[in-house]
């Protein structure tokens, strides 16, 4: 028969083996559910690998489309400054030939209109001379200014070197 403390014992060593079997389990279902973690962590590093694979050639693909884009676009604005250049040049061309044709249009038919025609052309010539005369006769006077000023200076400045020449040499 067993004593009080050995059956105690005995209790105690049993459940510790119960414990220790608890733990035991409890230790494999965490290592399980480690391992299932592993495996969806390693899932998880593959998907987004294979996405950030997947994005850098998106973007590689983005890059050529919009450098591709860039360069048709350039071509297109230079074909389209080229076509304006050339309609600019027709267009100054067709005023050209619009001018010559009034030209041709306003000259006078009969004696009268031509004596008028060109009395007013030469009244309009001589109102031009005249007023480049008068713009000459102040271009001149301008320059006589701007002479006499550029004497003035020039003196001065010469005064200005002798008196420094003198100071230098004290």
């Amino acid at each position: 028969m067993w004593d009080y403390y050995g059956t105690n014992y005995l209790f105690q060593i049993a459940g510790k083996d119960t414990e220790i079997l608890e733990c035991t389990q409890k230790i494999k279902g965490l290592e399980e559910l480690l391992a299932n973690f592993e495996k969806e962590l390693e899932n998880k590093e593959k998907y987004h690998s294979e996405r950030h694979k997947k994005n850098k050639e998106d973007i590689l693909n983005l890059r050529k489309m919009i450098d591709s884009l860039s360069n048709t676009n350039m071509k297109d604005k230079e074909q389209t400054r080229e076509e304006s250049d050339s309609a600019n040049q027709w267009k100054a061309e067709a005023e050209r030939w619009k001018a010559e044709c009034e030209l041709l249009k306003s000259k006078p038919d009969s004696n009268d209109q031509l004596t008028s025609y060109y009395e007013t052309k030469l009244r309009d010539l001589l109102d031009k001379n005249v007023l480049l005369q008068s713009e000459m006769k102040t271009i001149y006077a301008e320059n006589d200014a701007l002479k006499s000023r550029l004497e003035n200076i020039t003196l001065e400045l010469s005064d200005l070197k002798i008196k420094w020449r003198e100071v230098t040499k004290n």
